[in-house]
């Protein structure tokens, strides 16, 4: 799992969402089925889109704060 976007460059303005890598080898365990999102507390998905190896799904928390997770395999 990895931090990036404005978070992970420290320059975080109050409109900045939250942007996470997870690099796993069973993608559609994170693809097919978001309990591990609502486990978390991710709130409801708002957009699913494919930036080639990396997939990604953003979540909308109870906050309003937008969580980008982007899923991909390490290779």
């Amino acid at each position: 799992m990895l931090l990036v976007g404005s978070c992970a460059r420290n320059a975080t303005r109050p409109e900045s969402d939250i942007d996470i890598v997870v690099l796993t080898t069973d993608e559609p365990r994170y693809l097919l089925d978001d309990a591990w999102a609502m486990e978390l507390g991710l709130g409801e998905l708002i957009r699913a889109q494919s930036w080639g190896a990396i997939t990604e799904r953003c979540y909308s928390t109870a906050s309003g704060l937008e969580v980008e997770m982007g899923i991909g395999s390490p290779n």
